[in-house]
């Protein structure tokens, strides 16, 4: 068996970008796409379990129609006609291949939501087990610019992390994260591995990437970040196949971003993506302490409340300045914690019947931004 950078990973998830796939002049690369899908195939055999996110949809729909125009409603129309474009293209190039695709559209209300996010996960399971790979892409056609995940580099990380997979892969036009620009740079050097996403990466990833797609390397970057804190390896590699196919890629030819060792709980997964939150708590000196410390945050600590919500909301949870430290599950409503805000429990449980709890957001329901 032939081994390849993906070797001993076996459930993986792979984004592709727009400029994959899809060419501004000359329309969709159906060569390229028939042997991605080969490459997958070939992924398949050999026993790894694949989830594909794919770009793409604006740019497919906006080929057929031919609109210019960059209106939010205009674009949803767009992902309409390219959704269902990409969606007929796929079948007909993943039928010759001999391979079962379904798709899965998301948006963040689904992740957001407890229910639908468990939903998803379990569809997605389900998809595997039968023998079908899941093609994803976030629902243009229904998000709006409040509840959009984002770019789809991001969007492969949260479905990354919402099925634990072992490795994500991030197909660029390029080998990988370099020490500077190698369109610029003829000296640049490949950075083959990282193991802590810290400020010296993040500068080092800065800067636009292709035309056709909205996510650069820093993009890529932020969603390695997301992923590696979740447990999954990163992998950003090329995706042209100019020299070789996934399949066959090793190491010294793209770059590895290594899975953090503290994985978080499914339940943190889940909670603690920076999407929507309800409300913010506002904390004294000695309460951001005891967090930082990994302890459960009590009424005494909170200085202020915003927001109206419902008990296990998400909030965020910040310094008196309004810096966000922290995302938590709230065990009370926020009329319950303004009524209780800077009380000791013991003062609590003598005026309030309610108080059965003495966090107001649990350790364990706790994520440190």
């Amino acid at each position: 068996m032939t081994s390849s950078v993906l070797s001993g990973f076996g459930l993986v998830v792979i984004k592709t970008g727009s400029s994959l796939i899809f060419n501004a002049k000359r329309g969709p690369d159906v060569v390229w796409l028939k042997n991605y899908l080969e490459d997958i195939k070939t992924l398949i055999n050999r026993g790894h379990k694949v989830v594909l996110v794919m770009s793409g949809a604006v740019a497919l729909g906006r080929w057929h129609i031919g609109s210019g125009q960059k209106s939010g409603a205009n674009r949803q129309s767009l992902a309409s006609v390219g959704q269902f474009e990409m969606v007929a293209l796929l079948h007909e190039v993943a039928r010759d291949v001999g391979l079962k695709l379904g798709q899965v559209l998301l948006t963040v209300e689904d992740s957001d939501n407890r229910q639908k996010y468990l939903n998803s996960v379990a569809t997605l399971k389900q998809l595997l087990n039968v023998g079908v790979v899941p093609v994803i892409n976030e629902n243009d056609v229904t998000s709006t610019a409040l509840a959009k995940i984002g770019d789809n580099d991001r969007l492969a990380a949260r479905v990354a992390g919402m099925i634990n997979a072992d490795a994500l892969v991030i197909l660029s036009d390029i080998n990988g994260l370099y020490n500077k620009d190698p369109r610029t740079n003829l000296d640049a050097k490949l950075i083959n591995r990282v193991d802590c996403i810290d400020e010296t990466v993040m500068t080092m990833a800065g800067g636009s990437g292709s035309a056709v797609g909205t996510g650069g390397m820093l993009t890529k970057i932020m969603a390695a970040k997301m992923a590696t804190s979740h447990g999954c390896n990163v992998l950003i590699a090329n995706g042209s196949f100019v020299d070789r196919k996934l399949s066959d890629m090793k190491f010294e030819d793209c770059t590895l971003l290594v899975r953090q060792m503290d994985v978080i709980s499914e339940r943190k997964r889940w909670f603690g993506q920076k999407f929507i939150t309800h409300g913010k708590i506002y904390l004294d000196e000695n309460a951001q302490r005891a967090m930082l410390s990994r302890k459960s945050l009590l009424a005494v600590g909170i200085v202020k409340v915003e927001g109206d919500f419902p008990i296990d909301s998400k909030v965020a949870i910040c310094d008196i300045d309004g810096n966000q430290l922290a995302i938590g599950l709230v065990n009370y409503d926020s009329f319950a914690i303004h009524n209780i805000k800077g009380m000791r429990s013991d003062e609590i449980r003598a005026k309030f019947n309610f108080f059965d709890k003495d966090e107001i957001v649990h350790a364990e329901n706790i994520v440190l931004i």
